[in-house]
């Protein structure tokens, strides 16, 4: 056998077989529905603990503001967080500080409302978009109904019985801010940091890690990041979804990675010793 040939080759492998190796890493999991097991981190179980505080009737506020580039990493989140408050009993109230998230979350909580034959209006609403982050924030610690007179459907704030005597802060137990921007940080600054509202967050991996200091001061109660986080809460809450697959996927790739630059230096590193050997 020519080895020098045979370890020569490796080093030139066709980029389509890379392609097609890394396909198959991803669509595999996905397909076949195959899950990571992941331990969770401490901030995502202080997450977990601050909504299992919730008992029934309790009212809760979630704000998603993320855009679509962000929705693979926190829609798996709010999908499993309004699971979590409705399997709870507790009611939902919505909005997004994101134009995207509108059309984002409405249909995914509308469904998971109906799997729990939740009521829209009484169990949980809609409130829809605005701009001005700081400004709705503050506005909704008194004002709510000003703030939005109607639904995102177009209903009546004022006539809606989860709505109706809707106050500001004080009506809510939880606040769960779910972002991929700064709209995270104005919830903590003019929302618990004025009026010391119980404050959870989800937030993409890409400014995770800058809401560490918000966690160890207690400014929010606990936080999930990025894929992991959300794959961390499904397990918690024994309901493996979307994130625990898309994560082995993602893993599956990265050991892929990884093993074809090993491969690759060593055919690289071995063809320049027979190289020289020959010589």
């Amino acid at each position: 056998m020519d080895y020098p040939a045979v370890v020569a080759s490796i080093t030139k492998i066709d980029r389509r077989f890379i392609y097609l190796l890394v396909g198959l890493a991803v669509a595999i999991p996905l397909l076949l529905a195959h899950q990571a097991e992941v331990e969770p981190t401490e901030e995502s179980m202080a997450f977990h603990a601050g909504v299992s505080t919730l008992g029934e009737g309790d009212v809760v506020l979630l704000s998603t503001d993320y855009h679509a580039g962000s929705a693979s990493e926190l829609n798996p989140m709010v999908r499993a967080f309004a699971t979590d408050v409705f399997r709870r009993g507790a009611r939902l109230v919505v909005l997004s500080l994101n134009a995207q998230g509108t059309g984002l979350v409405e249909a995914e909580i509308n469904k998971i409302a109906a799997e729990y034959d939740r009521t829209y209006g009484v169990d949980w609403v809609f409130l829809g978009f605005r701009p001005s982050t700081p400004a709705v924030i503050l506005a909704l610690s008194a004002s709510p109904h000003s703030l939005f007179p109607q639904d995102f459907r177009g209903n009546e704030l004022a006539e809606l019985p989860l709505t109706a005597h809707l106050n500001g802060y004080r009506d809510f137990s939880l606040i769960c801010v779910i972002s991929s921007g700064a709209t995270a940080q104005d919830w903590v600054i003019y929302g618990h940091g004025r009026f010391q509202c119980p404050m959870v967050a989800g937030l993409s991996g890409g400014i995770g890690p800058a809401f560490q200091s918000f966690v160890d001061t207690h400014q929010i109660a606990g936080v999930l990041v990025g894929l992991r986080g959300a794959a961390e809460y499904e397990q918690m809450l024994e309901l493996p979804g979307e994130a625990l697959r898309a994560l082995f996927a993602q893993s599956l790739t990265h050991m892929l990675f990884v093993a074809l630059i090993v491969i690759g230096n060593i055919s690289l590193l071995a063809t320049r010793w027979i190289e020289n050997a020959m010589r």
